[in-house]
């Protein structure tokens, strides 16, 4: 069809139908490659799921689920790195949320030889370190041009700088502009679920601490994995603390300010989260109430204790509000 569109003179009536057909064809072309990506990434993940020892994760991991923010988990790219410090071999599996370094469990020879083919079940990786959350990585970057540096390229992650050297020269600028545009696309969601929405013709607002709770439900699947924290919403507005230390009593004290119109009218929603690392936090459970009720026309903040059910069980939530009224002269 490209080939007789491009014989094809503009004034003639077949033009425009042929353009049209082109146009289908490359779409539906488009499509069957997504699918068939798509699938290879499922069949990749499955395997990495059974072959694969996943060693001190801070909670269970199945890489065939919905990530925290960027919706179904995807394997987009993979390669053998070496770590330059240590001369580590390791196979790195970049997914759509995190970065994924493994060790062999056996040989790296062995890993070649083995990597995606299913007809071995036993395990042919160990995990190098816990995933890599891309949101918390930062100076992405090629490596000097120093002796041993030039095929090497760089990130930070929790205040530690990791260098690694892929395969090939060309290969590093593959790993750099795939975590780049990655990192990118994680941070610009996480700073949009916490976006403060500002409304101009606001009446007053309300500045809220959240202090802490008492017998907050933890199913403790994991050591350390249940880390409680508090969202309050007036509309499309928020205030979210900070994920807390996995404890049944927590402690917040995170200040916020939500904005109202009319707070005889106006509804805030209270709602009491887990934290994951590799899932969509968990909704333990929510409340409203009526704004109007933290109003105590008084200077000093209102502290009020609200009783939010939690798994059969009942979570005190102790928080403080001062409404204050926006001058109309």
């Amino acid at each position: 069809l490209r080939t007789i569109l491009k014989v094809t003179p503009a004034d003639s009536e077949d033009f425009q139908d042929l353009k049209e057909a082109l146009d289908i064809s490359v779409n539906m072309c488009s499509i069957a490659n997504d699918s068939v990506h798509e699938q290879e990434s499922q069949n990749q993940m499955e395997w990495l799921q059974t072959h694969t020892i996943f060693k001190n994760l801070p909670e269970d991991l199945q890489l065939r689920s919905q990530t925290n923010l960027s919706g179904p988990r995807k394997l987009l790219f993979y390669g053998y790195l070496t770590k330059v410090n240590s001369n580590k071999e390791l196979v790195a599996f970049l997914f759509n949320d995190f970065l994924l370094l493994a060790t062999a469990a056996k040989t790296m020879s062995d890993v070649r030889a083995r990597l995606f083919d299913k007809r071995f079940s036993e395990p042919v990786l160990i995990t190098y370190r816990t995933p890599m959350l891309l949101v918390n990585m930062s100076q992405i970057q090629l490596a000097s041009n120093a002796i041993g540096m030039e095929n090497a390229f760089s990130f930070e992650y929790e205040d530690k700088k990791y260098t690694l050297k892929p395969e090939q020269t060309f290969q590093r600028k593959q790993w750099v502009n795939q975590l780049e545009e990655l990192h990118k696309e994680v941070k610009k969601k996480a700073d949009a679920s916490s976006l403060i929405v500002q409304f101009p013709e606001a009446k007053g607002r309300v500045i809220v601490d959240v202090m802490s709770a008492t017998d907050i439900y933890l199913e403790k699947r994991t050591p350390d994995s249940e880390r409680p924290y508090v969202v309050l919403s007036l509309g499309d507005q928020q205030v979210r603390t900070l994920p807390a230390e996995s404890c049944n009593n927590p402690v917040w004290n995170h200040k916020g300010q939500l904005l109202f119109d009319d707070i005889t009218r106006e509804t805030l929603w209270i709602a009491i989260y887990i934290a994951r690392y590799y899932v969509p936090d968990d909704l333990v459970n929510a409340m409203e109430i009526p704004l109007a009720e933290v109003d105590a026309n008084s200077r000093i903040p209102l502290e009020k204790v609200v009783t939010i059910a939690c798994g059969g069980d009942e979570t005190v939530l102790t928080l403080q509000f001062l409404v204050s009224y926006f001058s109309t002269d």
